[in-house]
């Protein structure tokens, strides 16, 4: 690895503070002087070549289909794009696009779902197996039951920040796609969905809350069993600050959430406590409501009497004075006003939750991409390190005696060997991309698998045409029960 920064690295320093070409200086001089890099290998379930391909295309492939649905869509709702032809050319071609993009992205969401749960239940899993090992004398069991973030220090450390980053990764995507606008109103069981993501939120809020905990604890101790590769992984991402990083990014992602519920609270809620909440909110309306209404209007027209007494002056010219004004017990004019400032505030309160929404949709598509290229970069340097290095890399001398311990270590890297498992991790977006390709050569088919009645395709309506169809279906249906009826009087 050479010894010079290129443009990732410095774009790192400057987003996360670290000193990259110090981290290195130190490795080399703790692998010089202990003879071991103590990486031990990582889990490749969680950072194997297939999972972080999947990861890349999901996020990507969210971002670029979201972009082309919402673009599509304010497109097709435009009134001057209402006022084309329905059959010209750009009409069929942007169909055919909007089809390709939102078709898929149903099947991406259902993936993305599926991929986050199955990241925090392993997560789950696997921090109760750490939590039993600490129970365990016998050290070779302990080391079975921690073998899964890795058999190292270093490859332990390496397994927790990839399963953070993983953890929020995964929920990105489904939270992007679930509040698309222009495709929300074709997702089926909308209210299910959001229910699970309120789950695997608050179980990725545990997982993020205990391993930043525990990252945040590790990268503050000089621990002399930790390896150098522990040491490197903490000089260049360091746990205290990473746990602010990921508790925010956490906090983001739960705010996107409650913020979609809060939007598609009115489609999304089920039909139970969708009617329980319209009652519960009409009780309060007629029953509790009014009745604080009337009493701070009492007090206040009390309080407004005794001032009026204290502080009457004459009134001017072509003004009544207050013996001339008509007694208003009912505050008509209070009930005209109120409704004014109710909806003023209600389409205040409307903008600033579209202006957050917003904001949040943008930064869901952001925070992937993010988290992404930090894994991309600390993927490359911890490859690259464990490598032996070209002479140009070496910045400490002793390390250049290190060269048969680094070919042990490139020999045990495993992340990018394509495995049974990595392959069929890939099947979480192959079919989409699949049905996307389908649908732009070929098109949507609307009615797949259903008998097509021959007046659709001439744009008669049966409900308008005395339902020609059924007539013709009644008369033969008619004429089989005359001929059963001969039959059976002729035997």
């Amino acid at each position: 690895m050479a010894s010079g920064l290129g443009r990732s690295d410095r774009i790192f320093q400057w987003a996360t503070g670290a000193n990259t070409t110090q981290a290195i200086v130190d490795f080399q001089k703790c692998v010089a002087d202990h003879n071991d890099t103590n990486f031990g290998g990582s889990n490749a379930d969680l950072g194997g070549i297939g999972v972080i391909t999947s990861l890349t295309v999901l996020c990507v492939g969210c971002t670029i289909g979201s972009v082309f649905v919402v673009a599509l869509g304010y497109t097709f709702a435009h009134p001057r794009y209402k006022s084309r032809p329905p059959g010209s050319l750009l009409n069929r071609f942007l169909t055919r696009i909007y089809d390709a993009a939102t078709s898929p992205l149903v099947t991406f969401l259902d993936a993305a779902l599926f991929l986050a749960f199955t990241m925090q239940i392993a997560a789950i899993i696997w921090s109760a197996k750490l939590d039993r090992a600490a129970y365990i004398s016998d050290e070779a069991a302990r080391q079975v039951a921690i073998d899964g973030f890795g058999k190292g220090p270093g490859g332990r450390v390496y397994s927790i920040y990839i399963l953070l980053y993983t953890s929020i990764i995964t929920t990105c995507p489904a939270l992007t796609l679930i509040s698309t606008p222009y495709l929300w109103d074709g997702l089926k069981r909308r209210g299910y969905r959001l229910f699970i993501m309120t789950v695997l939120m608050l179980i990725g809020g545990i997982v993020n809350l205990l391993w930043t905990e525990v990252a945040g604890q590790l990268s503050t101790y000089d621990l002399p069993n930790a390896g150098c590769m522990s040491k490197f992984l903490f000089e260049v991402i360091p746990g205290q600050q990473e746990q602010h990083v990921l508790r925010s990014a956490w906090v983001l992602c739960f705010t996107a959430l409650i913020t979609i519920i809060i939007i598609q609270a009115k489609e999304n809620c089920p039909r139970p406590i969708l009617r329980w909440y319209r009652a519960m909110s009409g009780f309060f309306h007629r029953r509790i409501w009014p009745a604080f209404g009337r009493f701070f209007r009492a007090i206040g027209r009390f309080f407004a009497r005794q001032f009026r007494t204290l502080f009457k002056r004459p009134a001017p010219k072509e003004q009544p004075t207050d013996a001339t004004i008509p007694a208003n017990h009912d505050d008509t004019e209070v009930d005209v006003s109120q409704p004014k400032n109710y909806h003023r505030k209600r389409r205040i309160v409307r903008k600033l939750i579209l202006i957050l929404y917003t904001f949040i949709y943008i930064a869901m598509q952001a925070l992937p991409l993010y988290l992404l290229w930090r894994i991309y970069w600390l993927r490359e340097h911890v490859r690259n390190i464990l490598q032996p290095p070209p002479p140009s890399g070496i910045v400490y001398p002793a390390f250049a005696n290190a060269t048969k311990l680094l070919e042990e270590e490139k020999a045990n890297w495993d992340l990018d060997n394509w495995t049974f498992g990595q392959i069929l991790a890939m099947s979480l977006w192959f079919p989409a991309l699949l049905e996307a390709a389908y649908i732009l050569v070929a098109g949507e088919e609307p009615l797949t698998g259903a008998k097509v009645w021959d007046g659709a395709e001439k744009g008669v309506d049966r409900s308008e045409s005395g339902t020609p169809g059924n007539a013709h279906d009644d008369s033969e249906a008619k004429a089989g029960d005359d001929v059963r009826i001969s039959e059976i009087k002729t035997v």
